[in-house]
């Protein structure tokens, strides 16, 4: 893709141009989420190993995703979907819920 071709504006379903926002299209809004929901993965996460023993490979492997996968998650370059977000807070053995912060974020 060319620059020229990257600096066009977007089309939305009806047709009105939709401004490129942010990191990969991300508004505000997304991102801070995204970095709120990395902070409680990586506390509980913590706790969790605190309680067991064991690390982040490990905590990984009983949720059934990868561990790179997580740690972009904690890190906040990726937000997770849902079913990965209930899949790591059922692995720690918490309510999924404990892993979403209040909306709408601050900031």
């Amino acid at each position: 893709m060319t620059a020229k071709q990257n600096n066009r504006p977007r089309r939305s379903a009806y047709g009105d141009a939709v401004p490129r926002v942010g990191r990969q299209g991300k508004t505000k809004i997304d991102r801070i989420w995204e970095l709120e929901v990395g902070e409680r993965i990586r506390a509980a996460r913590f706790a969790w190993e605190r309680r067991t023993g064991l690390g982040i490979v490990d905590l990984a492997e009983l949720a059934g995703i990868s561990y790179s996968i997580l740690y972009c998650y904690e890190r906040a370059s990726r937000g997770p979907s849902a079913i990965n977000l209930a899949k790591i807070a059922a692995a720690m053995e918490i309510p999924a819920g404990r892993l979403l912060p209040p909306w709408p974020p601050k900031g």
